[in-house]
């Protein structure tokens, strides 16, 4: 029996074979895409930075999950999550969830990544030191810092030269400010109106109004965060000066949430950011009570402990801290991101100077206060001081109540 051979040509047998390895190739690299889920991320400010990152590794897909509430909100959905054994990889959240989230044994520690890491050491070197305390426990770093919080003064320009008063000096104090207040708050001709400009503008909101806390010398809890020690002179001290303030200099006005100072109503108010405003406005240290001590607040990213994918989750934290992720994210949130080259590369003349004072800041800050019972915390501090400011109670016994409820609030959180 004769067997017949067929036999292909040479170049349909190159054809066939370079068809045959172009499918596997791309069947080997759909087989080892991985893919990655971040939480808390808000998906227009990091859209830029996922679009490069993909691009620049394509065998790494990057699936966003958003978390929505506050922050107390968000840290209870990761914790859930967890608990069940959702898989997620990289968490993206802020100085107020760190220690529900520790507490809770979300994080993979961080220390050794970074020491193995070629691509961190200069983000590391290019980062002001302060902004990692938030996220280092028991001597191990949790999270990185990505953008970041510390409140100094801003000031209207315009209104410091209409009432012919130099710029508030860099050594400035309490008194200097209560006195330079008064005298920027423009009166109606109608002694029974609210004036037309005031001189600052308070709130009864936690973060914004803490660096009175702590440039006072007071302290709301111990350095554990497990016991409160609100009830003290220096607390008293603090709100008494925020009471003369109002009711004796009749110098502020207590807006709710953020005060924007666009409006052109308040001279002097907590800054912590670089935006434009159609304002001209600048910013000095926090005055001097005891100290120009402020507070700190840092938006990091974590690496989950359920993560499946450690290795690609950590290159997508790698390149979050590349100039070029820093550019964008600066320009997609307007805030003050963690490298401060990058701050001062894309930062031009006043505003420049501007985000250098509030650089300075970081180099006398506390972190702010966030016990896993955070959400309590803020709550109680809200309660006492909308009395306080509505002159409802003396400062020595503001004082004492803080320090009863937040008291009451730990040894329930146990």
């Amino acid at each position: 029996m004769q067997v017949k051979s067929h036999r292909l040509s040479i170049p349909l047998i190159i054809w066939v074979a370079a068809i045959s390895m172009i499918a596997a190739i791309a069947s080997s690299a759909h087989a080892q895409v991985q893919t990655i889920r971040i939480v808390g991320f808000t998906p227009n400010q990091y859209a830029g930075i996922i679009e490069q990152f993909e691009a620049q590794n394509p065998d790494i897909k990057v699936e966003v999950e958003v978390l929505p509430g506050s922050w107390g909100a968000q840290a209870e959905q990761i914790i859930v999550r967890k608990v069940a054994g959702v898989p997620f990889d990289v968490i993206r959240t802020a100085t107020e969830n760190f220690r529900s989230l520790v507490a809770a044994d979300v994080f993979t520690p961080l220390t050794s990544y970074i020491q193995r890491s070629q691509g961190m050491s200069g983000a590391i070197d290019d980062i002001h030191p302060n902004l990692f305390l938030p996220f280092q426990y028991q001597e191990d770093l949790f999270m990185l810092p990505i953008l970041w919080n510390a409140p100094a003064m801003g000031y209207n320009v315009n209104h410091f030269d209409q009432a012919g008063l130099a710029a508030p000096a860099e050594d400035w104090t309490w008194e200097d400010f209560r006195d330079l207040a008064s005298k920027l708050t423009k009166r109606s001709s109608d002694t029974a109106a609210a004036p037309e400009i005031y001189g600052t503008a308070l709130s009864i909101d936690y973060f914004p109004m803490l660096p009175w806390v702590k440039s006072g010398g007071a302290r709301l809890l111990d350095d554990s965060w497990s016991e409160s020690r609100a009830n003290s002179p220096q607390m008293a001290g603090v709100f008494e000066f925020l009471q003369r303030l109002l009711w004796e200099n009749e110098s502020a006005v207590i807006r709710g949430g953020p005060y924007n100072p666009d409006l052109g109503t308040v001279s002097m108010w907590s800054q912590w950011g670089v935006a434009n405003r159609p304002v001209e406005w600048s910013a000095q240290l926090w005055p001097r009570g005891e100290s120009h001590t402020s507070v700190l607040g840092v938006g990091g990213i974590g690496l989950s402990k359920t993560s499946q994918a450690p290795d690609a989750a950590w290159r997508f934290m790698e390149f979050i801290f590349t100039p070029e992720s820093q550019r964008m994210l600066h320009q997609s949130t307007g805030a003050v991101v963690a490298r401060n080259s990058v701050m001062n590369e894309m930062l031009r003349g006043e505003m420049a100077d501007t985000y250098q004072v509030l650089y300075n800041v970081l180099n006398d800050v506390r972190v702010i206060p966030s016990p896993p019972s955070y959400p309590e915390l803020e709550r109680v501090w809200a309660s006492i001081l909308r009395r306080v400011v509505n002159n409802d109670i003396s400062p020595v016994n503001a004082a004492i109540e803080l320090d009863h409820e937040i008291q009451t609030i730990l040894i329930n959180s146990l």
